[in-house]
């Protein structure tokens, strides 16, 4: 059997495990979700749904089960606000819920009979070539890669709708906005892959905008491709300091911008990895979703790294001590120790004080990326994720490392 045949397997293993654990996860969100309503139950409930929803948030949408991942993020933000009152739920909130409760479980029947991948390529109008269909089986649920998001900022409206039909037409999910406010309100709420922004708008111009983006937490890792029809040679070096990715002249044919979108996702995942201090990188994965965790190790054993695994703080940092890594992925909510305190105590201990650490979040816990920025995170990552897409993310880490190394 080949490396990859292997591979398959495992993930197809780990995809059938998901799925006979979705009918378990939905009876104990019910429960929790009853308790609280009824003010009874366990000491906290909203706590340990909340933890049931977001880990089960995280975990749908890196599996390919969008539907469930977008249904549930607006539960965890309500259920967050919950505790931020420190109230329950009133009786039209419980209404409410109670038919998003209904949506999930229908959902869940529908993700257990091989029937929810299916439904979320047509609801997103995939078309599917005849040689897809031929060699796909009705029956056989699959991981679903994420199609890549780009968020297309400017004002010019014609010009605009003619690039983004043109990047829908080549499998992009395109989103727009129309001034430099309105884009980084837009970037917050889709988390883009990449950014084609215009220089010059209203309210808010292009570079006004980065130079925002470029001091926010949140927003300061996604590429950018300025575009300009009265571009200086001031203008390209302003950009190119702030971190700009390209820099697009107008006018411009909307296929040409597309090849470059693609060249530059083409390179992000060419990046070569850099070797730790035994030939090999020690990575050490931490997350208390066994599946999600397993599912990450797959795509970074495939890549060529040492993993090693833990389902809360306290495991990882035993782990950490005996095995010093070269980078940490950690999950901010867990039991025992959650990612926030577990970063806190390392950047304490003078053996793990300099350890590049990656950040695994929901949406919905920006302030928890606000200060794990604080405490010097390399990067963060939004669940769900494509794990595919964790790669470039490892690799560029790892390279920064190396070159303060040195």
């Amino acid at each position: 059997m080949s490396d990859a045949e292997e591979s398959n397997q495992k993930l197809e293993a780990l995809n059938k495990a998901f799925l006979e654990k979705m009918p378990g996860h939905l009876e104990e969100i019910q429960k929790l979700w009853g308790d609280l309503g009824k003010g009874s139950g366990e000491d906290n409930p909203a706590e340990a749904l909340r933890m049931m929803v977001h880990k089960l948030l995280g975990s749908a949408g890196t599996f390919g089960f969008k539907e469930i991942s977008d249904l549930l993020e607006p539960f965890e933000a309500f259920l967050n606000l919950l505790m931020s009152e420190e109230r329950g739920p009133t009786e039209a909130e419980i209404l409410q819920h109670d038919e998003l409760i209904t949506s999930f479980r229908v959902l869940v029947e529908k993700a257990v009979a091989g029937k929810l991948v299916e439904t979320a390529e047509e609801s997103e109008g995939q078309a599917r070539t005849n040689s897809d269909e031929s060699s796909d089986d009705e029956e056989d649920v699959t991981v679903r890669v994420r199609k890549k998001r780009i968020l297309v900022a400017d004002d010019a409206i014609l010009l605009r709708k003619r690039l983004v039909l043109a990047m829908k037409s080549s499998g992009f999910d395109v989103f727009e906005a129309d001034h430099g406010r309105a884009a980084i309100a837009m970037a917050k709420k889709k988390d883009p892959d990449l950014i084609l922004m215009d220089v010059m708008m209203p309210q808010m111009d292009g570079m006004e905008a980065l130079q925002a983006m470029r001091k926010d937490a949140i927003l300061n890792q996604i590429p950018v491709f300025m575009m300009t029809g009265q571009n200086t040679m001031e203008d390209v070096k302003k950009a190119m300091e702030m971190g700009v990715q390209d820099f697009i002249s107008k006018p411009y044919q909307p296929d040409d911008v597309v090849k470059r979108i693609n060249e530059f996702f083409r390179k992000r995942n060419r990046v070569v990895p850099t070797s730790g201090f035994d030939g090999v990188n020690r990575i050490l994965v931490v997350d208390d979703s066994d599946l999600l965790r397993k599912r990450i190790c797959i795509c970074l054993e495939e890549d060529g790294h040492m993993l090693l695994e833990a389902g809360n703080g306290h495991e990882a940092l035993e782990k950490a001590h005996e095995f010093v890594p070269d980078l940490v992925l950690m999950d901010v909510m867990m039991p025992v120790m959650n990612g926030l305190d577990t970063l806190r105590r390392m950047r304490m201990d003078p053996l793990l004080s300099k350890v590049p650490v990656i950040m695994l979040t929901s949406k919905n816990t920006i302030d928890d990326v606000r200060a794990a920025s604080h405490l010097g995170i390399s990067d963060y990552i939004s669940k769900p994720f494509d794990p595919d897409s964790v790669l470039p993310r490892v690799h560029k880490c790892l390279a920064r490392t190396k070159s303060r190394k040195n």
